[in-house]
């Protein structure tokens, strides 16, 4: 017996419980209806939502706007920082003639290292400043090169382009950045 009487206690609580849930649940609609006539309708979660996701949408446009209006300085090609600009210009699009043709006569690099190197995508490139003087100049850079991870982000990494002025025009020397090295490739017997 002492069974049937815990099923029952169990059972009668129960429907004690659903009555007053459903007795809550009838008592919200027209206290919202109420609400309604005078125009205060309480936030249900879908119209938050919805107002998050067009917050967010219009944080995504005024973003974009913001940097797609952004104008790109274009350097004097004459000078060092043209010149440094149209060099990488050429090597992010993957156009290596035209990039190899800013390296000096006497430069070990050339097109074919180019070709070897890792350039990445997506790279954003602002100038950091110049020094020199009519016959060697260096130009300072920024990168700002993504980073690819689980969560996004980028790194920076500062370089130094240094050119020469050869022939009345301003070449690179060195190993100009994206390059880390030039030269034949290594074979495995040297």
């Amino acid at each position: 017996m002492e069974q049937h009487t815990s099923r029952l206690v169990w059972k009668e609580s129960f429907c004690r419980l659903s009555r007053i849930g459903s007795v809550q649940h009838n008592l919200g609609l027209p206290f919202r209806q109420n609400l309604n006539r005078v125009g205060l309708v309480p936030w249900s979660p879908n119209r938050i939502l919805g107002a998050v996701i067009g917050v967010l949408a219009i944080a995504t446009i005024a973003t974009l706007a913001l940097t797609i209006g952004q104008n790109v300085k274009t350097y004097d090609p004459d000078s060092p920082e043209g010149v440094a600009q149209a060099y990488l210009t050429a090597a992010f699009n993957r156009n290596f003639d035209k990039a190899a043709a800013f390296f000096a006569p006497d430069s070990e690099c050339d097109a074919s290292d180019l070709d070897r190197a890792f350039i990445q995508d997506s790279v954003r490139i602002s100038f950091a400043g110049m020094s020199g003087d009519a016959e060697r100049s260096t130009v300072r850079i920024t990168a700002d090169i993504p980073g690819g991870g689980r969560f996004g982000g980028s790194y920076e990494e500062q370089h130094s382009l240094r050119l020469v002025f050869v022939n009345d025009e301003w070449k690179l020397t060195g190993i100009p950045w994206p390059l880390y090295d030039c030269g034949p490739p290594k074979t495995s017997s040297e």
